[in-house]
């Protein structure tokens, strides 16, 4: 920051003693506001001014340097002017300083508005020569060089918000006859509308021009940025032009409140009433002006406060009671997932304050659904309250997965949700669940109070990617008439299987029995209804019959071991097992007196008398071969000899 004095315009800047020092809100002695291009309000108008025009709020200039108390490299960071930087300034010339003795002022130097004294600087601003109302100049408008291009002398503001624009101003350049010289004309513009205007020439006490304030409410209607502007708009004479404490933000009507809640208690004590407010002048209701008041008794306690041009009052109600006074801690609530609150009773007795969670705040802060209650033990008893707390849950979808749809089919898609007070689909159907018969992206946004939530499923028209393969094992029987077949699909993509057969399934297994060839075959199916085959012929190899059974017609079992048995011909040996075989021999008179299903074993002509006579007796054999389809029929004679 400059500190150093230096000359020009034969005036001499230097440091000197500073006593009489303003505030950000001054004194009635020091404000002129000026709205609507309205003339400065003498002193008798000054307290309609503070009404009108308040300037209390938080400065949205505060990232601006409106203060000028920046540190300076090359030029001051915060905002822009028409005029060029410079440490020695001349008409269209601009630089930041400590204090400005000239003129009027050589043997009061005029200090900054914000310290009163060596402290602080202040924007000197020498107006060019071309300066006319029509074509003023920007004394001050904020920038930052980090905003989109063309608007980084603009500021974001709320739509249809009541703002305050105000800066002190100060004539730097009053000749020692405390009336020439040629003090600037200064304004206040936003969005290219004239909010205000004042002649500084108009003031001629104190001789040293004082720092005087100009101030303007604006609405901001559909605006969402302010172009703020300061301007000096005439060039004749000096027209030095001191700026300092640029404030544009929203205004605190009142002070209502600044007191806080009343009091009740049943407690010997006393209480420090004090509203804490920066510049802030009072007078409390026992006539004291301090800035704060030691309360003894019980009463009603008052103070008006004047805060620069901000002026309003409140008051508190002390009582001593007997009994502790009941707290309410609120109606129950139900509040959104995520959400944050803070329970606190109604007043705030004095005493130990217990929570359920064992704290001992004043207030709580709740998270999570259940029942909260506080309880206040002092001397004048016991006071105790709960609440109901439950927080909603954000509505929940499941969708099912990504899926396929066959051309000119259609699906169902079923979501879950929960916690939804209304649901609606792409199609704008309002069911858990759409039908579709086309590809496409289908997206589903639940809502409640606490909010929405969408998802979405995509669906895709199906390709076929049926895979046809398959294993077969046979295995024939020793015929060669039969094959036992057990078949497998090892392919993908199928939906549904079904084998020639009539089985369905990955897997068939089944006997095939001839003479006929078979023709195996399995038709598998996608999801789309299309169809693939699979066939393989299974070729039978019957083994051809051959050979026949041929009976003896005379045989002797007279012990000599020859032709003892009554057997086919030739003999047949145990490995050669017929598929049947049946025996069967008569006497003359028809009756059965031999029968066998063994073909090694044979008769030994004997009944169950014993030996049989020798005669003629008749046979009969039923016989089958092996891999014969049917079987065999002999009868005849036989004759027994001995």
């Amino acid at each position: 920051m400059i500190r150093q004095p230096f000359d020009s315009f034969n005036g001499h800047f230097t440091r000197l003693p500073f006593t009489n020092q303003d505030t950000m809100c001054p004194t009635p002695s020091r404000i002129f506001i000026i709205k609507l291009l309205a003339i400065a309000l003498s002193f008798a108008e000054l307290p309609l001014a503070y009404s009108q025009c308040c300037s209390n709020g938080i400065n949205l200039l505060e990232n601006y340097n409106p203060t000028f108390s920046a540190e300076i490299e090359d030029i001051p960071p915060g905002f822009q002017t028409d005029n060029v930087y410079s440490d020695f300034l001349g008409a269209g010339y601009y630089s930041v300083i400590v204090n400005r003795a000239w003129g009027a002022c050589t043997q009061t130097p005029q200090f900054d508005h914000t310290s009163g004294d060596d402290n602080g600087d202040f924007l000197w601003f020498d107006t060019s020569y071309d300066a006319t109302p029509d074509n003023p100049d920007v004394a001050w408008t904020p920038y930052d060089p980090l905003r989109p291009p063309g608007e980084e002398n603009t500021i974001d503001v709320q739509p249809n918000t009541n703002y305050v624009f105000s800066v002190w101003i100060r004539d730097l350049g009053r000749n020692e006859d405390c009336v020439t010289g040629g003090a600037p004309i200064m304004g206040l513009r936003i969005n290219g509308v004239d909010l205000a205007e004042i002649d500084l020439e108009q003031f001629t006490e104190p001789c040293c021009p004082a720092w005087v304030y100009l101030c303007s409410e604006w609405n901001s209607g559909n605006s969402t940025t302010a172009l703020i502007q300061v301007e000096s708009r005439i060039g004749d004479g000096w027209t030095d032009l001191g700026i300092d404490d640029v404030y544009f933000g929203t205004t605190l009507l009142d002070f209502d409140g600044i007191l806080g809640n009343d009091i009740s208690t049943c407690l010997d004590e006393d209480f420090i009433l004090s509203p804490d407010l920066i510049g802030a002048e009072y007078m409390w209701n026992d006539e004291s002006t301090n800035d704060s008041l030691l309360v003894t008794e019980p009463g009603l306690y008052w103070v008006e406060i004047q805060q620069g041009t901000c002026t309003g009052s409140d008051s508190i109600l002390i009582t001593i009671s007997t009994t502790i006074q009941p707290i309410d801690l609120g109606e129950d609530l139900i509040l959104c997932a995520n959400s944050t609150l803070q329970i606190e009773p109604d007043i705030f007795p004095p005493g130990d304050y217990l929570w359920q969670d064992g704290s001992n705040n004043e207030s709580l802060t709740v998270t999570e659904s259940g029942l909260y209650w506080l309880q206040i033990t002092s001397s004048c008893g016991n006071t105790s309250d709960s609440i109901n707390v439950a927080f909603s849950p954000l509505p929940q979808i499941t969708m099912p997965q990504d899926t396929t749809i066959c051309p000119g089919l259609s699906i169902t898609i079923q979501a879950v949700v929960d916690d939804a007070d209304n649901i609606i689909w792409s199609n704008n159907t309002s069911e858990s669940f759409i039908v579709i018969d086309q590809a496409g992206t289908y997206s589903l946004q639940a809502s409640n109070g606490c909010g929405s939530i969408t998802e979405s499923v995509v669906v895709e028209y199906s390709e076929s990617d049926l895979v046809m393969d398959w294993d077969v094992e046979m295995m024939e029987n020793e015929c060669g008439d039969a094959m036992e077949i057990t078949a497998q699909f090892t392919g993908s993509g199928a939906e549904s299987l079904l084998w020639s057969n009539g089985t369905e399934g990955n897997q068939v297994q089944f006997t095939h029995q001839g003479p006929q060839n078979y023709l195996l075959s399995l038709t598998a199916t996608d999801l789309c209804s299309d169809e693939q085959n699979l066939q393989q012929q299974i070729v039978l190899n019957p083994i051809a019959v051959s050979g026949k059974i041929e009976m003896p017609n005379i045989f002797s079992p007279n012990n000599d071991d020859k032709n003892e048995f009554y057997q086919p011909l030739p003999e047949l040996l145990p490995n050669e097992v017929l598929t049947s075989y049946n025996l069967k021999i008569y006497n003359r008179w028809g009756q059965l007196i031999f029968e066998s299903f063994n073909p090694v074993e044979g008769w030994n002509g004997k009944s169950g008398k014993g030996k049989s006579p020798e005669g003629t007796y008749f046979y009969i054999l039923e016989y089958q071969l092996p891999c014969s389809s049917k079987a065999e029929y002999i009868e005849g004679n036989l004759t027994l000899v001995r």
